[in-house]
């Protein structure tokens, strides 16, 4: 089962320290790269061009996969315990089961997808938007859309306790995932991430 990802220079070594060494224990990991425009922070007014990179990484993903099933993350996220089987059985039926922004939304952060002609359908929408060219200041992009047109599939919604963000309470038990959302600048980041990983690593061991 594959894994994908897209990583430009600002994220290179988060992916590399965070993201890569549990999703390589469970997947073949597949990585998209592009040029960095921009600082790489959310709110730069390039960001638009990098996550419409990002959108083209997804949509030959899946592409590339039709007939199979496939994950995708964002590279400030780390894999804690093994996720795949748990994955498969959220997905059920379903054509995508997506992980939550918030108690509202969806995040197009993490995700695991039936790789179709709906589905391919769905990314090509998301990747064509004209919200990458029109957007010069802050705002979500590809998430913008990914929730705006979720609603055209077959959906679930993962887990907040065991596919966790900072918009949840962290359960250290039930966590399997930790996605680094809703926090600007790769080093704030970073910080989150071993900060969660020091407290779950902690609780395993007691």
């Amino acid at each position: 089962m594959k894994l994908y990802t897209h990583v430009t220079d600002s994220h290179r070594a988060m992916f590399e320290q965070w993201l890569k060494p549990g999703a390589e224990r469970e997947f073949e990991v597949c990585v998209g790269t592009s040029p960095q425009y921009g600082s790489g922070h959310w709110d730069d007014p390039e960001w638009g061009r990098n996550t419409r990179r990002k959108a083209k990484t997804m949509l030959e993903a899946v592409e590339d996969n039709i007939d199979d099933i496939l994950v995708w993350s964002d590279c400030d996220v780390q894999i804690l315990k093994p996720v795949r089987e748990r994955l498969l059985e959220l997905l059920g039926d379903h054509d995508i089961a997506v992980s939550r922004n918030d108690h509202k939304s969806a995040c197009s952060g993490f995700y695991v997808v039936r790789c179709s002609l709906k589905t391919l359908s769905f990314f090509h929408e998301i990747y064509t938007s004209d919200i990458f060219t029109q957007r010069r200041t802050s705002g979500l992009t590809d998430q913008a859309v990914f929730c705006k047109l979720l609603q055209t599939l077959n959906y679930a919604m993962l887990p907040a306790d065991e596919f966790w963000c900072n918009r949840f309470p962290l359960d250290l038990d039930a966590i399997k995932v930790h996605h680094a959302n809703w926090i600007k600048g790769v080093d704030n980041k970073v910080a989150a991430l071993a900060d969660i990983h020091k407290k779950w690593s902690a609780q395993c061991q007691e």
